[in-house]
């Protein structure tokens, strides 16, 4: 059940963040101080949900009755703890993102291998979700925009939606022992 919870709590944590966004984006700049918290919230969920799917890759790839696992849970928790504190000093997108990218990127290649190795189609669905979310955050970064109302981070979360759709379908297929 430890992979499903983490998954869970990757969603989750994702949906806060999202509702975190919409506020921000709905209150006047000259709001700043409201904004900043705001702001910051929705970094904690960045690292939070980036966090929770390493976590149900490391439940996912790794034995229930391997001492690693436990030792991987506890180091998780504390890359939480150091980037919140991180993020509450400095809450550029950047700090977000040295965490979002190494474990997305970790995560992609354990599903690749999962894939590869033992034909497992739940890790396949999961690896092209992450290929597709991982593309949309490169519109973030680039700041390609299709037009002034269609810009850089619209494009990001078209693409983040589908690459969840993907994750979600191979998550819940998951046989968790």
């Amino acid at each position: 059940m430890e992979v499903h919870k983490y998954f869970s709590f990757y969603f989750l944590s994702i949906a806060i963040g999202a509702s975190f966004g919409s506020v921000y984006h709905a209150v006047e700049t000259k709001f700043h101080n409201f904004r900043s918290g705001l702001w910051k919230m929705i970094m904690i969920c960045m690292v939070l949900s980036s966090v929770t799917l390493l976590l149900a890759i490391i439940f996912f790839s790794i034995s229930s009755n391997d001492n690693s696992q436990k030792f991987l849970q506890i180091l998780s928790y504390g890359v939480i703890f150091f980037s919140t504190i991180k993020i509450f000093y400095d809450d550029d997108i950047k700090n977000a993102a040295i965490i979002y990218y190494p474990i997305s990127f970790i995560s992609a290649v354990v599903m690749f291998l999962s894939w590869y190795h033992n034909s497992n189609m739940d890790a396949k669905q999961i690896l092209i979700g992450l290929i597709i979310s991982l593309f949309g955050t490169s519109f973030v970064f680039t700041r390609i925009s299709l037009h002034k109302h269609f810009n850089h981070n619209d494009l990001f979360h078209v693409f983040q939606i589908i690459g969840m759709y993907f994750i979600f379908v191979g998550s819940i297929k998951i046989l968790d022992f």
